[in-house]
């Protein structure tokens, strides 16, 4: 909890959440934590709340459900993913999806479908540049390519 008090950066915050909802230890300091991850980054912040397995999620992850306003114009593949991740949250923790819920998350799965093409497009071109470039295969104890300084098989080997 004090390192993520003193954590500016979003993405590292909404890792230490994970891993405090991980712990398997129980706390109101925890949870207040972890419901403030949901208002600093909604997609991370409802896996955290699921993954910390307290029932008084649900109202929360319900609420911002129905909060969160489904537009079509310009979807992207991507578009819409609070929508995906509180309604899994909320099913993980033995909640149950209203028909309104339930209907919202119908029209972004449509939406996204609708956006196939453009991702596919987007891959053809991202591909088309020319071919991609190999990483040497590297043995288990060797350095791991990232440069984090661990061996391959403690790193991205895994």
């Amino acid at each position: 909890l004090a390192a993520l008090e003193q954590e500016t950066e979003t993405y590292r915050r909404a890792a230490l959440r994970e891993v405090l909802a991980g712990l398997g230890e129980r706390s109101d300091a925890i949870f207040e934590a972890l419901k403030t991850g949901l208002e600093e980054h909604s997609e991370l912040g409802a896996i955290s709340l699921a993954d910390y397995g307290d029932l008084r999620a649900l109202p929360i992850l319900q609420k911002a459900l129905d909060d969160h306003e489904v537009r079509d114009a310009k979807i992207t593949p991507f578009e819409h993913q609070e929508v995906i991740e509180f309604c899994e949250a909320i099913e993980r923790l033995d909640g149950e999806l209203t028909p309104t819920q339930q209907e919202k998350l119908k029209l972004v799965k449509q939406l996204r479908e609708a956006s196939r093409p453009m991702l596919e497009a987007y891959m053809q071109d991202r591909h088309a540049d020319g071919p991609r470039v190999a990483r040497p295969k590297l043995g288990r104890n060797e350095p791991c390519w990232c440069g984090s300084g661990k061996k391959y098989k403690k790193c991205h080997g895994r």
